[in-house]
């Protein structure tokens, strides 16, 4: 079924002060404990076959009114002091290998800026501006972290409104040069219309104009979209939500809709669809990845459900983006896990809420795979499972959409053998010829080794073939502190590839931990992959192993030329490369193979004389062989009459070619 969402064009004067008051008294839990989420289908439920694509289908519609008021974010109204970010610091040696390292890594927004609410912090950033939103607040920075616009605002500031918000997201969108925020609403009564907040930059730069728009959905009154989820194609703003009464135990089901950015960008009236899909952990939209961003025929939704009886990933696919009536189907692909445990913490027994296994960050499509990362638990041997104790890792992987059932690889990542890892965002930059940087960013604590919450990043790249588990190779940027409290540790981090890098080898990333006071803080980081490669020595070895080196070092070897300029042992063999063994060049590169081949095509001399047909097969690199005579009813006397071998055959070079003169016509003639 599909819900009737309207898209109020409302034009909100952002910035003008006195808007921000307090919310209204309300009995809803607050800002990231809201929805107890169910598992994706309860048990005895019916499922398609595995693969088997199904239709949802739309029968209701929504509206963009054209409307809104423009404001530059630094005339807002600051509510805290501007809070200048630790420059680049003087990283530990663990945060430089080879193929990766960590530019820059500051302080984020803080639980004090955000006047107290969990951080469930993202990021974006258009390459030099890095924009970041917590639950109420959000602020920019330089990639120094210094403070832009004047400093941090609050987002009721920024929308103009005293709605009681939660649960920010923010986007770039590198085609199009424009931020993309969206916030839902916490009703303040049973009786509150279901509603959110979409907000564009007009221009490049997060300091403003922006343009708000205020979408409600005809939900049940009282209910509202928890933890949506932002991502993008080339077409459409894309969103994945639960929905339900936030007092309720558990969401009623979730929705998925695309906004057509043409008329959010245009501030154009529209309509479009909301497909319910029922009652499933939040859908995950894609994030298109390239620089820019590359255009598909279709986008994707996807969620997770940990269970070993009944689990299942759950990949949608949305047809149409951006137009009128976009279309809807849904699979299953195997692939499910225990649901992870909470995390322990060193010297306390109070331990941190993982989730319950939901992917906490959008997922990234790249034109032929939909990458993804969640947490898991992963069965400790007991029988039945633990739940408790399940070790809790992280997941990250691909699903290959268009096969019956789909595809995916999955791997995992962890710290150490020892540690707690959750809360997991991934990142997929594309460099030329299908080469990949893959960043994860995710949080341990390690009750072996006394560590307690740690911000963690890793980044490495992918040129096909089998994913590797990551262990022990990430960089630790900020190690926090023990926490005494219960409360959920948060719902999501983020990971945002850098448009400025051309390949997609940097991107910056945004996280969570608590201070030594219980107080949560976020960090932020840019981390950069490998970005170039050292041409490996494929001389000596067949074209296949030359292109299958090449690959291993994230090259490729699609090009080949020939040289006879090689002994004849090498033939069919590579003997070199352009460019050549031990240059540097960027990854992705066309690495021109040289290939020996020493045979010559042989020129066709018949009709020429002795001396022509001689300088062209010198020429060829060939030599004259045995002249003979014939007679010939075809060629003049004194003109070469046959040849072996044939003209347009191959022959190694020094060869000989044998020729036969006329001698004229045959003595009894010709018939």
């Amino acid at each position: 079924m599909t819900r009737r969402l309207l898209l109020a064009g409302v034009a909100l004067a952002l910035g003008l002060a006195g808007l921000a008051g307090p919310a209204a008294a309300t009995t809803v839990p607050s800002p990231g404990n809201e929805l107890p989420r169910p598992l994706a289908v309860p048990p005895g439920s019916a499922r398609p076959a595995l693969g088997k694509p199904v239709a949802v289908p739309a029968t209701g519609s929504g509206h963009v009114a054209r409307a809104g008021r423009s404001v530059d974010l630094r005339m807002l109204p600051k509510t805290s002091p501007p809070a200048r970010g630790q420059a680049a610091q003087a990283a530990p040696s663990r945060l430089v290998r080879p193929d990766a390292s960590i530019t820059t890594s500051f302080p984020g927004i803080t639980q004090a800026q955000a006047h107290g609410l969990p951080p469930d912090p993202s990021a974006a950033t258009n390459g030099s501006q890095i924009l970041t939103a917590t639950n109420n607040f959000t602020q920019a920075y330089d990639n120094t972290g210094a403070t832009l616009c004047g400093g941090g605002v609050r987002l009721a500031d920024l929308l103009g409104t005293t709605d009681f918000l939660t649960d920010p997201r923010v986007e770039y969108d590198n085609l199009n040069g424009r931020f993309i925020l969206t916030v839902s609403i916490i009703p303040p009564s049973s009786s509150a219309t279901a509603a959110m907040y979409v907000a564009v930059s007009t221009g490049s730069s997060a300091c403003g104009p922006w343009t708000v728009f205020r979408p409600t959905f005809s939900l049940s009154a009282g209910n509202f979209l928890d933890e949506p989820m932002l991502g993008q194609d080339r077409h459409s703003v894309l969103l994945g939500a639960a929905a339900g009464d936030p007092n309720a135990d558990s969401a009623d089901d979730s929705v998925v809709f695309a906004i057509p950015k043409a008329n959010l960008y245009g501030n154009v009236a529209t309509d479009f669809p909301v497909f319910d899909v029922g009652v499933v952990l939040p859908p995950e939209p894609v994030v298109n990845a390239g620089n820019p961003m590359i255009d598909s025929s279709s986008t994707y939704f996807l969620t997770s459900s940990p269970d070993p009886v009944i689990g299942l990933y759950q990949l949608y696919r949305l047809d149409g983006s951006g137009s009128a009536s976009p279309a809807l189907t849904h699979s299953d692909f195997a692939g499910p896990a225990w649901p992870p445990a909470t995390a322990p913490q060193p010297g306390t027994s109070t331990r941190l809420d993982a989730l319950e296994g939901r992917i906490t960050w959008s997922a990234v499509f790249d034109g032929s795979r939909v990458w993804f990362a969640h947490t898991i638990g992963v069965p400790d041997g007991s029988n039945p499972p633990d739940g408790t104790t399940n070790p809790t890792t992280v997941r990250y992987g691909f699903v290959v959409p268009g096969s019956n059932p789909p595809q995916e690889q999955l791997a995992l990542a962890h710290h150490s053998a020892t540690s707690a890892d959750f809360n997991p965002s991934i990142g997929v930059g594309l460099a030329p010829n299908g080469v990949e940087t893959v960043f994860l960013n995710w949080v341990f604590t390690d009750t072996v080794a006394g560590v307690g919450v740690t911000d963690t990043v890793d980044s490495f790249l992918y040129n096909g073939g089998s994913l590797p588990n990551r262990s022990g190779v990430d960089f630790p940027l900020v190690t926090g502190s023990v926490t005494s409290l219960s409360d959920r540790f948060g719902d999501y981090s983020s990971v945002a590839v850098d448009p400025a890098v051309s390949n997609g080898t940097c991107a910056v990333t945004d996280q969570q931990y608590f201070t030594a006071s219980n107080n949560w803080a976020s960090r932020i980081a840019r981390v950069c992959g490998q970005s170039q490669s050292t041409v490996p020595n494929v001389a000596g070895g067949t074209v296949a192993s030359a292109q299958a080196a090449l690959v291993a070092a994230f090259l490729r070897g699609d090009s080949t030329t020939t040289t006879t300029a090689c002994d004849p042992g090498s033939k069919g063999l590579v003997i070199g490369s352009s460019p050549p063994a031990g240059q540097v060049t960027g990854i992705g590169s066309e690495v021109t193979l040289v290939v020996c081949d020493r045979s010559v095509r042989v020129p066709g001399v018949i009709g020429d004389t002795v001396d022509q047909a001689t300088a062209a097969i010198q020429r060829a690199g060939l030599v004259v062989g045995s002249i003979g005579t014939t007679t010939s009813c075809d060629v003049n006397a004194g003109e070469i009459a046959s040849q072996t071998p044939r003209g347009g055959n191959r022959a190694l070079i020094g060869d000989s070619v044998s020729l036969r003169k006329s001698t004229g016509l045959p003595r009894n003639g010709c018939q």
